[in-house]
């Protein structure tokens, strides 16, 4: 599935924690509540919505991107961004994140 516009890609689960490391301190600072941050990523609280209970999940907390990396069948590596905590892992396709298209 193509997700991203011409010109740009999502990022692998490499490039996400690129992404991440060049800003890190400031991706979740509360000066940066509008979306916009020195570095230019911009992350927003938007948290994750789950299709089997039909539940939003973290919203105002945490903020959540997939990578195009895949873990298995069931599964793709994301990132999750919270006050002060940057955590990579993998988890179900079936929770709806957010995604992160760079630019080519």
């Amino acid at each position: 599935m193509k997700v991203c516009p011409a010109g740009w890609h999502l990022p692998s689960q490499k490039g996400l924690n690129s992404l991440a490391n060049l800003g890190a301190k400031a991706l979740w600072d509360s000066s940066f509540a509008g979306g916009d941050d020195p570095y230019g990523f911009a992350a927003l609280p938007v948290g994750a919505y789950y299709i089997y209970t039909k539940s939003y999940y973290h919203f105002g907390k945490s903020a959540y991107f997939w990578s195009k990396t895949s873990a298995d069948d069931y599964n793709a590596y994301y990132m999750n961004i919270s006050t002060n905590v940057l955590i990579s892992s993998s988890g179900t396709t079936y929770y709806t994140y957010s995604v992160r298209c760079v630019k080519n």
